[in-house]
């Protein structure tokens, strides 16, 4: 009897809570509706935004409450490494040559010297040399069309907003006879879970692979997709180091993508990444996938939302996800 009347106290809350969730997720269509559309059509379903389960729903519950301030120098590469340079001062990282808002006559020396082109503002941005020699006037009006582009409007990845639109050049990392591998890792608080380790990065000779903290391959995740399958791939050794770093730079954060550069046996740090595939990455349905597992894995309490006052309304719906994820257990 005890038991009964303690379920019949609870299914009010529970009601309560269902309806709260409910009509936040239909604002929420309503008011970023071209997401949803876009969101079904490359993820295969209508998003529950309000109360995320899946890896995509949390990218995009993170675009529309989550206002980190943290997560907003990763969105700005610039102030990305400083926040490196104060969490890991050990950490290498690529020289910063120059920065401006055009391109100068020391811009394309350094260009045309085998440096990078990037901009501050958005992902994507990056002009080689080294991969594909491009004309001054290319180069020009490559250069003049990333800084006419706001990166955070088209998928809402609002923090991108807060960065300030800039050009910069780097030095291109390379070294005789040594092989440039990028290892990305999986945080949260701290604590990597999943790592991944890539070669060829952005060509058609990419390959990537992902393993755990021991380095073991877990094949799982790349059976299915072209070109990812590579018996002879192995994480570098410096996925160790890689690990020991993410507690520096990933503490209290509820989830990111921490992103490093192992050139012939040299660690170097690279971006964290807030909005990977902007949340639009197909629905990886197998049992052991990488969606489900970084799903299974992001705690959602850690973030920033959960941790400041908001208005009237938006207290009521941080209850009612909280008493939410009470129920699951998350």
């Amino acid at each position: 009897m005890a038991v009964n009347r303690e379920v019949a106290a609870h299914a009010p809350r529970t009601a309560r809570r269902r309806v709260v969730l409910f009509v936040a997720n239909v604002l929420i269509y309503i008011r970023h509706a071209h997401l949803v559309v876009r969101f079904r059509k490359r993820v295969g379903h209508f998003p529950n935004v309000a109360h995320p389960g899946e890896y995509q729903e949390l990218i995009f519950w993170r675009k529309v409450f989550d206002r980190n301030p943290v997560y907003a120098r990763f969105c700005d590469k610039l102030a990305t490494k400083d926040y490196i340079r104060e969490k890991a001062p050990d950490l290498k990282l690529a020289k910063t040559l120059w920065v401006g808002d055009r391109l100068d006559d020391e811009a394309h020396a350094l260009l045309e010297q085998g440096a990078v082109l990037k901009a501050n503002h958005g992902c994507n941005f990056n002009y080689i040399p080294a991969r594909d020699r491009l004309e001054r006037a290319a180069v020009e009006r490559l250069a003049r069309k990333w800084m006419r582009r706001h990166y955070n409007r088209r998928n809402y990845e609002y923090l991108y907003s807060k960065a300030r639109r800039t050009l910069f050049i780097e030095e291109f990392l390379s070294k005789p006879g040594a092989r440039m591998t990028e290892i990305q890792a999986r945080v949260v608080d701290g604590e990597p879970f999943l790592l991944s380790s890539t070669t060829n990065q952005k060509t058609e000779n990419e390959r990537i692979a992902y393993f755990d903290l021991d380095g073991n391959r877990r094949r799982e995740m790349e059976i299915g997709e072209d070109g990812w399958e590579d018996d002879g791939f192995e994480v570098p050794a410096s996925y160790r180091e890689v690990i020991r770093q993410c507690a520096a730079l990933g503490g209290g954060l509820d989830y990111v993508r921490a992103d490093f550069f192992d050139l012939g046996g040299e660690l170097y740090g690279g971006e964290i990444t807030v909005y990977p595939t902007a949340g639009l990455s197909a629905n990886d349905r197998k049992p052991d996938g990488l969606t489900r597992t970084i799903a299974s894995r992001w705690n959602l309490r850690l973030s920033h939302f959960f941790t400041v006052r908001h208005g009237p309304l938006i207290e009521v719906y941080k209850r009612a996800l909280l008493e939410a994820l009470d129920a699951e257990g998350r």
